[in-house]
């Protein structure tokens, strides 16, 4: 079943969202905007230099799991391993969801998602300050639910499962 956030995650709520991810997928993305690389700056090179030990693999495109540029725009994913050393980098270099794709002066990675086999889980477009989450088990549905200050919708209408 696929949420979407109602509430961006920030603080606690950010942290333990991600700490449920690492544990329960296999890798995440970043995506990096060819049109953004003025606004790439210093934390966005800290935080692929952090990364760069648990790079899985790096690929030019133009789309993600939530964003199809079409053929104007080029991006490139970058595949990472979801571990606790990559956890401890995405939980220190913000504390809010939206950060990855807000726009900023001193810009982060956009488009942060995770992956379980293959398939997205959390999906992120901090630039549109949108956020969802595909829960594949009921347990996970519980945990997700836990977390303080964490606020749902369903949307059974756009992502099957």
């Amino acid at each position: 079943m696929l949420f979407e956030f109602n509430v961006e995650p920030t603080g606690k709520s950010y942290r333990t969202l991600l700490q449920m991810c690492v544990e329960t997928n296999d890798h995440f993305e970043l995506t990096s905007y060819n049109d953004c690389k003025d606004i790439y700056t210093t934390r966005y090179h800290q935080v692929m230099t952090a990364l760069a030990p648990d790079l899985i693999s790096t690929k030019a495109g133009h789309a993600n799991a939530l964003n199809t540029m079409g053929g104007w725009h080029a991006l490139v994913l970058h595949r990472y391993q979801a571990n606790s050393v990559t956890i401890r980098v995405l939980k220190q270099a913000t504390t809010s969801l939206y950060d990855w794709g807000r726009y900023a002066r001193d810009k982060l990675p956009d488009d942060l998602t995770f992956y379980q086999a293959g398939v997205p889980t959390l999906m992120v477009l901090g630039h549109e300050e949108y956020a969802c989450m595909r829960v594949q088990t009921k347990k996970d549905l519980k945990r997700l639910l836990a977390i303080p200050d964490i606020k749902l919708s369903p949307r059974e209408d756009w992502l099957t499962d």
